[in-house]
This record gives structure tokens, sequence and C-alpha cells, in this order.
């Protein structure tokens, strides 16, 4: 079986916001462990990727990620 999971490890404001004004979304690495060990059993391999999504119009916040690709039982 194949599982993937997306998760926000930095979200960060631009221009006029502050980083205190917006609140966090990212996830804690201990948390993502928790998650993948909690669904997945007998790991046979675990692939990472990372991309960012630019949302300069309406949000004015960038989110870096980072994508588990899975395979297990």
């Amino acid at each position: 079986m194949v599982k993937i999971y997306d998760f926000i490890i930095s979200d960060f404001a631009q221009h006029w916001k502050n980083a205190h004004e917006k609140e966090g979304h990212s996830v804690p690495t201990k948390e993502m462990e928790k998650i993948i060990n909690k669904e997945c059993k007998n790991i046979k391999s675990i692939n990472t990727n990372t991309y960012t999504s630019y949302r300069h119009n309406n949000a004015d916040t960038d989110e870096v990620h980072i994508v588990f690709t899975v395979i297990c039982e």
C-alpha cells in the first residue's frame, strides 16, 4: 500500500503582515512521525519532497510543505 502525507513545515507572512499576527499552521516533526507510525504498519520505504506554495493575492502568505510517500503493508 502507498500512502501520501502532506504537512506544512513553515508558514510565514509577507510584506505588511507581521509573523506574530498570523497563527502558525506548521506541524511539529514529532507529530508527523506519530501520525505516520500510527497509520502505517511495517514500513518498507519513505520518500520525501518539499515544495513552497505562494499565495500573494489573497492570503499574502507562503507555506513550505513536506510530502512523505510511504510504502507499507
